[in-house]
């Protein structure tokens, strides 16, 4: 389907014109195309492997990333004076992580599969794949029995993919924009919810790393919360789900 190569090779180029630029911006915009990318590639039915050094670089951005989330909560934080020497040693590791992201690059350029132009892909075909995708998170859903930072961010993951599915069908079929909206919103506030976890995370592994305690409470507390609002409408997540799949693969 022409419009759907032509979506792919605009993400690939995108993703090229950003490759070296490891900004909080630039490490988020790479690692959400990758992600659209997979996406693309599974509809026309080539494996995500064939982006040739795209895991590796996935998951080394993946570290960036979160260092870069811990610092601006931290920098926007009330406390922060309490997590300055934290926030030191973020920027340490965040000067590390990005020779070693510049490192990488150099040597290991990221390179994506070529789309065969006779390969034929219609709406069905994406429609079959999120009705998999949406099966697949329902699944998982209604398997959890205590919603945890844990929990929610495998959620999370199999949400991206029912999500990029949705915005792959609404190249080729109309897609309300209130429809597009509200996935962004789930799925910003299931990676607040990741962003805080992994932060509690590093901030109780420095506290072990120089023995003295730092109060993560502030943290947890903020957490809790997301989670509690994140359960207390998980019928209506899973509503939302299944009539956004009803009405895209009608």
């Amino acid at each position: 389907m022409d419009k759907i190569r032509k979506k792919y090779y605009s993400l690939v180029k995108k993703f090229h014109q950003l490759e070296n630029d490891i900004s909080d911006n630039a490490i988020h915009d790479k690692r959400v195309i990758l992600c659209k990318v997979r996406a693309v590639l599974l509809v026309l039915d080539t494996k995500e492997k064939h982006i040739h050094n795209g895991n590796k670089v996935f998951a080394l951005m993946g570290k960036m990333r979160n260092l870069q989330v811990q610092r601006l909560i931290l920098l926007s934080d009330e406390r922060k004076s309490e997590t300055y020497p934290y926030i030191l040693y973020l920027e340490i590791k965040l000067k590390k992580n990005g020779m070693k992201i510049r490192k990488f690059i150099r040597k290991h350029q990221v390179r994506f599969p070529e789309i065969d132009r006779t390969k034929k892909t219609d709406a069905e075909q994406i429609k079959s794949e999120l009705l998999l995708a949406h099966d697949k998170l329902r699944k998982m859903i209604v398997a959890i029995d205590t919603y945890e930072a844990a929990t929610i961010h495998k959620i999370r993951k199999s949400f991206k993919r029912f999500r990029y599915l949705i915005e792959i069908l609404s190249i080729v079929k109309t897609v309300d924009k209130e429809t597009l909206d509200k996935l962004k919103e789930f799925q910003d506030r299931l990676g607040e919810i990741q962003d805080f976890r992994m932060l509690i995370k590093g901030l109780n592994q420095f506290s072990l790393k120089i023995n003295s305690p730092i109060d993560i409470l502030p943290f947890e507390s903020i957490q809790t919360k997301l989670i509690c609002k994140f359960s207390e409408e998980i019928e209506r997540f899973i509503a939302f789900c299944e009539q956004t799949t009803l009405i895209a693969v009608e």
